[in-house]
């Protein structure tokens, strides 16, 4: 397990983002804009595009990981202390 300190690097504390891009390229690669922007009514899944479910992914790290990661940390530093 990785030691978590003030000044542990992100990819020490979420190492499976180091490889996600490379999961997600070749995943979408030559797809077109067509193809990325498809939506549909008849899936829950299909609801948002592949390009909108990118661009949610991506924003995940500056959006949730500052403060959400510092909550979820201080959790379980709460949970040891007690």
């Amino acid at each position: 397990m990785t030691e978590i300190s003030n000044n542990s690097l992100g990819i020490e504390l979420f190492p499976e983002f180091k490889t996600l891009y490379a999961l997600i390229s070749s995943e979408v690669n030559g797809l077109d804009d067509a193809q990325l922007d498809f939506t549909s009514d008849k899936w829950g899944w299909s609801e948002w595009s592949i390009r909108m479910q990118l661009s949610h992914m991506a924003s995940l790290i500056p959006r949730w990981l500052p403060d959400g990661a510092r909550k979820l940390f201080q959790m379980e530093i709460m949970d040891l202390v007690t």
